[in-house]
Protein backbone atom coordinates (compact mmCIF):
# COMPACT_ATOMS: atom_id res chain seq x y z
CA UNK A 1 0.00 0.00 0.00
CA UNK A 2 1.27 3.85 -0.86
CA UNK A 3 2.11 6.38 1.50
CA UNK A 4 -1.32 8.50 -0.34
CA UNK A 5 -3.22 4.87 -0.31
CA UNK A 6 -2.41 4.52 3.91
CA UNK A 7 -3.31 8.40 4.61
CA UNK A 8 -6.95 7.70 2.83
CA UNK A 9 -7.73 4.68 4.90
CA UNK A 10 -6.27 6.51 8.03
CA UNK A 11 -8.35 9.74 6.96
CA UNK A 12 -11.60 7.39 6.00
CA UNK A 13 -11.20 5.17 9.88
CA UNK A 14 -11.30 8.75 11.75
CA UNK A 15 -13.75 9.01 10.20
CA UNK A 16 -15.77 6.61 11.01
CA UNK A 17 -14.47 6.40 14.46
CA UNK A 18 -16.07 9.77 14.56
CA UNK A 19 -19.41 9.18 13.24
CA UNK A 20 -19.88 6.03 15.73
CA UNK A 21 -18.79 8.72 18.52
CA UNK A 22 -20.84 11.63 17.73
CA UNK A 23 -23.85 8.61 16.89
CA UNK A 24 -23.71 7.19 19.93
CA UNK A 25 -24.12 10.57 22.03
CA UNK A 26 -27.22 11.26 20.18
CA UNK A 27 -28.65 8.05 20.19
CA UNK A 28 -28.50 8.35 24.28
CA UNK A 29 -29.64 11.88 24.15
CA UNK A 30 -32.50 11.75 22.15
CA UNK A 31 -33.68 8.06 21.59
CA UNK A 32 -33.01 5.78 18.23
CA UNK A 33 -36.03 7.16 16.54
CA UNK A 34 -35.70 11.05 16.85
CA UNK A 35 -32.28 10.81 15.86
CA UNK A 36 -32.03 10.92 11.89
CA UNK A 37 -28.90 10.06 9.18
CA UNK A 38 -28.89 13.32 8.16
CA UNK A 39 -28.76 15.15 11.65
CA UNK A 40 -25.57 12.46 12.50
CA UNK A 41 -24.06 13.50 8.91
CA UNK A 42 -24.27 17.62 10.37
CA UNK A 43 -22.94 16.91 13.78
CA UNK A 44 -19.89 15.04 12.56
CA UNK A 45 -19.27 16.45 10.04
CA UNK A 46 -19.08 14.06 7.42
CA UNK A 47 -21.47 14.43 3.94
CA UNK A 48 -24.21 11.95 3.39
CA UNK A 49 -22.41 10.11 0.58
CA UNK A 50 -19.36 9.65 3.31
CA UNK A 51 -22.00 8.16 6.02
CA UNK A 52 -23.60 5.71 3.70
CA UNK A 53 -20.20 4.47 2.37
CA UNK A 54 -19.77 3.55 6.13
CA UNK A 55 -23.17 2.50 7.37
CA UNK A 56 -26.00 1.61 5.13
CA UNK A 57 -28.52 2.85 7.24
CA UNK A 58 -29.48 3.53 10.93
CA UNK A 59 -29.95 0.49 12.40
CA UNK A 60 -26.61 -0.56 11.31
CA UNK A 61 -25.02 2.63 12.61
CA UNK A 62 -26.68 1.43 15.95
CA UNK A 63 -25.57 -2.07 15.99
CA UNK A 64 -21.78 -0.41 15.17
CA UNK A 65 -22.04 1.92 18.32
CA UNK A 66 -23.36 -1.22 20.94
CA UNK A 67 -20.30 -3.40 19.50
CA UNK A 68 -18.01 -0.97 19.62
CA UNK A 69 -18.86 0.14 23.08
CA UNK A 70 -19.07 -3.41 24.33
CA UNK A 71 -15.80 -4.49 22.75
CA UNK A 72 -13.37 -3.52 24.92
CA UNK A 73 -14.96 -4.32 28.55
CA UNK A 74 -15.56 -8.01 26.49
CA UNK A 75 -12.23 -7.87 25.88
CA UNK A 76 -10.76 -7.33 29.53
CA UNK A 77 -13.42 -9.17 30.50
CA UNK A 78 -12.09 -12.09 28.57
CA UNK A 79 -8.43 -11.07 29.69
CA UNK A 80 -9.49 -11.63 33.26
CA UNK A 81 -11.02 -15.03 32.57
CA UNK A 82 -7.54 -16.21 30.66
CA UNK A 83 -5.24 -15.24 33.49
CA UNK A 84 -4.57 -18.37 36.29
CA UNK A 85 -6.81 -17.36 39.00
CA UNK A 86 -8.48 -19.25 41.22
CA UNK A 87 -12.27 -19.66 40.14
CA UNK A 88 -13.31 -17.43 43.30
CA UNK A 89 -10.64 -14.48 42.25
CA UNK A 90 -12.08 -15.07 38.24
CA UNK A 91 -15.38 -15.22 38.95
CA UNK A 92 -15.04 -11.64 41.51
CA UNK A 93 -13.33 -9.68 39.30
CA UNK A 94 -15.58 -10.64 36.25
CA UNK A 95 -18.29 -9.99 37.97
CA UNK A 96 -17.33 -6.33 39.45
CA UNK A 97 -16.14 -6.06 35.81
CA UNK A 98 -19.96 -6.60 34.71
CA UNK A 99 -21.15 -4.67 37.38
CA UNK A 100 -19.42 -1.68 36.52
CA UNK A 101 -20.32 -1.73 32.46
CA UNK A 102 -24.21 -1.99 33.22
CA UNK A 103 -24.43 0.56 35.62
CA UNK A 104 -22.76 2.68 33.53
CA UNK A 105 -24.98 6.15 32.91
CA UNK A 106 -24.73 5.30 28.80
CA UNK A 107 -25.67 1.55 29.60
CA UNK A 108 -28.63 2.49 31.35
CA UNK A 109 -29.59 4.93 28.96
CA UNK A 110 -29.16 2.15 25.70
CA UNK A 111 -31.44 0.25 28.10
CA UNK A 112 -34.14 2.96 28.49
CA UNK A 113 -34.09 3.11 24.81
CA UNK A 114 -34.54 -0.65 24.35
CA UNK A 115 -37.33 -0.71 26.86
CA UNK A 116 -38.70 2.57 24.99
CA UNK A 117 -38.54 1.88 21.78
CA UNK A 118 -38.09 -1.83 21.42
CA UNK A 119 -42.09 -2.55 20.68
CA UNK A 120 -41.65 0.11 17.63
CA UNK A 121 -38.48 -1.49 16.54
CA UNK A 122 -37.93 -4.79 17.62
CA UNK A 123 -34.35 -5.43 15.87
CA UNK A 124 -33.23 -3.24 18.15
CA UNK A 125 -33.41 -5.30 20.63
CA UNK A 126 -31.78 -8.26 19.10
CA UNK A 127 -28.94 -5.86 18.17
CA UNK A 128 -28.44 -4.88 21.62
CA UNK A 129 -28.53 -8.44 22.86
CA UNK A 130 -26.43 -9.53 20.31
CA UNK A 131 -23.37 -6.71 20.61
CA UNK A 132 -23.01 -6.72 24.16
CA UNK A 133 -25.20 -9.78 26.95
CA UNK A 134 -25.25 -12.82 24.86
CA UNK A 135 -21.16 -12.06 24.12
CA UNK A 136 -20.48 -11.85 27.61
CA UNK A 137 -23.09 -14.64 28.65
CA UNK A 138 -21.53 -16.90 26.22
CA UNK A 139 -18.12 -16.26 27.49
CA UNK A 140 -18.82 -16.86 31.09
CA UNK A 141 -20.95 -19.84 29.89
CA UNK A 142 -17.57 -20.98 28.05
CA UNK A 143 -15.49 -21.06 31.51
CA UNK A 144 -17.77 -22.51 33.75
CA UNK A 145 -17.85 -25.40 31.19
CA UNK A 146 -14.30 -25.58 31.18
CA UNK A 147 -14.24 -25.82 35.08
CA UNK A 148 -16.55 -28.68 35.05
CA UNK A 149 -14.69 -30.58 32.48
CA UNK A 150 -11.21 -30.28 34.75
CA UNK A 151 -13.84 -31.23 37.65
CA UNK A 152 -13.05 -28.29 39.46
CA UNK A 153 -16.79 -27.66 39.99
CA UNK A 154 -20.05 -28.90 38.88
CA UNK A 155 -21.34 -27.09 36.44
CA UNK A 156 -24.36 -29.05 34.19
CA UNK A 157 -25.45 -26.29 32.45
CA UNK A 158 -22.89 -23.89 31.65
CA UNK A 159 -25.15 -21.61 30.23
CA UNK A 160 -28.03 -21.83 32.62
CA UNK A 161 -25.57 -21.12 35.58
CA UNK A 162 -23.78 -18.10 33.82
CA UNK A 163 -27.34 -17.06 33.49
CA UNK A 164 -27.88 -17.14 36.97
CA UNK A 165 -24.52 -15.69 37.74
CA UNK A 166 -24.84 -12.53 36.41
CA UNK A 167 -28.45 -11.62 37.14
CA UNK A 168 -27.43 -12.88 40.84
CA UNK A 169 -25.15 -9.60 40.11
CA UNK A 170 -27.34 -7.15 38.08
CA UNK A 171 -30.55 -8.06 40.30
CA UNK A 172 -31.52 -4.70 42.38
CA UNK A 173 -28.42 -2.09 41.54
CA UNK A 174 -29.36 -2.25 37.83
CA UNK A 175 -33.25 -1.79 38.33
CA UNK A 176 -32.71 1.28 41.00
CA UNK A 177 -30.46 2.93 38.43
CA UNK A 178 -33.02 2.16 35.77
CA UNK A 179 -36.12 3.78 37.83
CA UNK A 180 -33.66 6.46 39.13
CA UNK A 181 -33.99 5.52 42.36
CA UNK A 182 -30.05 5.56 42.58
CA UNK A 183 -27.27 7.60 40.34
CA UNK A 184 -24.97 4.88 41.29
CA UNK A 185 -23.12 2.51 43.61
CA UNK A 186 -19.87 2.79 45.42
CA UNK A 187 -16.60 0.73 44.96
CA UNK A 188 -17.71 -0.44 48.12
CA UNK A 189 -21.05 -1.63 47.56
CA UNK A 190 -20.34 -3.41 44.20
CA UNK A 191 -18.14 -5.26 45.48
CA UNK A 192 -20.18 -6.59 48.64
CA UNK A 193 -22.58 -7.61 46.03
CA UNK A 194 -20.55 -9.70 43.85
CA UNK A 195 -18.59 -11.07 46.88
CA UNK A 196 -22.34 -12.49 48.02
CA UNK A 197 -22.85 -13.53 44.62
CA UNK A 198 -19.69 -15.21 44.47
CA UNK A 199 -20.18 -17.35 48.04
CA UNK A 200 -23.47 -18.43 46.73
CA UNK A 201 -22.43 -19.66 43.69
CA UNK A 202 -19.73 -21.30 44.70
CA UNK A 203 -21.85 -23.12 47.21
CA UNK A 204 -24.30 -24.12 44.61
CA UNK A 205 -21.70 -25.82 42.35
CA UNK A 206 -18.61 -27.06 44.44
CA UNK A 207 -17.94 -30.97 44.38
CA UNK A 208 -19.71 -32.61 46.93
Amino acid sequence: MSEAETEKTTRSQQKRERILEVAGEMFIQHGFNAVTMDAIAEAAPVSKPTLYNHFSDKTALFFAVMEGRSLSVFNRLQGLITKNGTPEQTLQELGEGFLDLILRPESISLFRIMIGEGTKFPELGKLFYEAGPKKILGLLADYLEGLDEKGILIVPNPLLSANFFLNMIKGYPHMQCMMGLKQKFPPSERTEIVTYAVSVFMNGHKKK
